[in-house]
């Protein structure tokens, strides 16, 4: 068994996702002997360049100091507690950083749940209500920790005391989008976050189409709730697909440009999801013992749409400023949380602290446990 450092220096020797490395794995090659003996001869000129760059070892060993002291896990293949979904894919990771615990996943029912990250409210709010009923059902989310879609998924785990996985498009020692720490910070107590780059890598755009064959790795079916015609979450679905996963779009206004993408999903056979359940149903006889439909209780079932004959807009009350006005608007649908009111709105925190006290002294809203507000039913 090659010490932890070797490992390490061959992820750094290949830097990116590579199938050079599942060839090297795949021959049951020690990393300590190919650096003893400064590659092989059954690998490429270029690979064994690449192998020999002068001062990788160095770095390979400050890192495992680093991450030590700084208590993230660092796993390699060899080690028990790396995913065994994740040996079978492509590019398998040479290693893992692990803030929080991978432990038992393989056991478990991961479903990853992608979008869009300028999502709309229909996006949102469906990310919330899937997240929630997944997460109260038993099931693990995996994401990406990005803006929008990700983001409302992450948060709906953990406002249900559900476990959530983030998977990383730079190193375990950034954070991004920054706002993000506080929901970073909540997933690592119940779930993980996780990389294969580096500490120190940025989040360059050429990492996160890298990092998503590790999402879909992870899990078990992919969910792609809101996407564009050229979303990156497609790649996630296709990379899934590859990996004999299931997929499951979020049908949506064929009038959006963010649900083009779902629909050609749905039109080459993605299966359609409106509700946790048609999500869950092929997965009870597999996880009936872990997996478990509850019903919704009153609180959790959305806001009905106005009366029939009745606009939206004509429902709206006069008299609030431009700020709670909006968080109004958001607060059509399922309970929402402060934290997910100012990642869709955009807004500064004291904003809309300040919009949601205006709301509750004029009787709109009313807070619920967990940290989330809702509307009261104007009568």
């Amino acid at each position: 068994m090659a010490d932890l450092e070797y490992w390490v220096w061959l992820s750094l020797a290949f830097e990116k996702a590579n199938g050079v490395t599942d060839e090297i794995l795949r021959r049951g090659a020690d990393p300590e002997q190919l650096y003893n003996e400064r590659g092989a001869a059954w690998l490429a000129a270029g690979d064994n360049r690449r192998l020999r760059r002068p001062g990788l070892m160095d770095q390979a060993r400050r890192i495992v100091e680093r991450m030590a002291r700084e208590k993230v896990d660092v796993l390699s293949p060899e080690n028990p507690r790396y995913p065994d979904r994740l040996r079978h894919i492509y590019a398998s990771p040479c290693v893992l950083y692990v803030e929080g615990s991978l432990d038992g996943i393989d056991d478990q029912l991961a479903i990853a749940m992608v979008g869009a990250r300028r999502c709309s409210d229909y996006g949102s709010r469906a990310a919330v209500q899937l997240g929630s009923d997944l997460a109260r059902a038993g099931a693990v989310i995996v994401s990406g920790l990005a803006e929008g879609i990700d983001s409302f998924s992450h948060s709906a785990a953990v406002r249900n005391d559900g476990r959530t996985i983030a998977v990383l498009g730079n190193g375990i020692d950034k954070t991004y989008p920054a706002q993000n720490k506080a929901l970073r910070e909540q997933i690592v107590e119940n779930g993980a976050v996780i990389t294969e780059f580096a500490p120190g890598t940025q989040p360059y755009p050429g990492n996160f189409p890298l990092r998503n064959r590790i999402i879909s790795g992870l899990a078990l079916g992919v969910v792609v709730v809101e996407a564009g015609e050229h979303s990156g979450s497609l790649i996630t679905a296709h990379l899934a697909l590859e990996q004999g996963k299931d997929i499951f779009a979020v049908p949506g206004s064929i009038f959006s440009p963010s649900s083009k993408g779902t629909f050609r999903l749905l039109q080459q056979g993605a299966a359609p999801a409106s509700c946790a359940e048609d999500i869950l149903e092929g997965y009870l006889d597999r996880f009936g013992g872990i997996v478990r439909l509850e019903e919704r209780t009153e609180e959790d079932v959305p806001e009905q749409g106005p009366a029939e004959g009745i606009s939206a807009v004509e429902q709206e009350p006069a008299g609030l400023s431009e700020s709670a006005l909006a968080v109004y608007r958001m607060l059509a649908g399922q309970p929402v949380t402060m934290e997910e009111m100012t990642l869709h709105l955009q807004k500064p925190v004291n904003e809309v602290l300040t919009a949601l006290t205006e709301l509750e002294i004029m009787g709109l809203v009313s807070a619920l446990s967990g940290g989330r507000y809702r509307r009261t039913p104007i009568r």
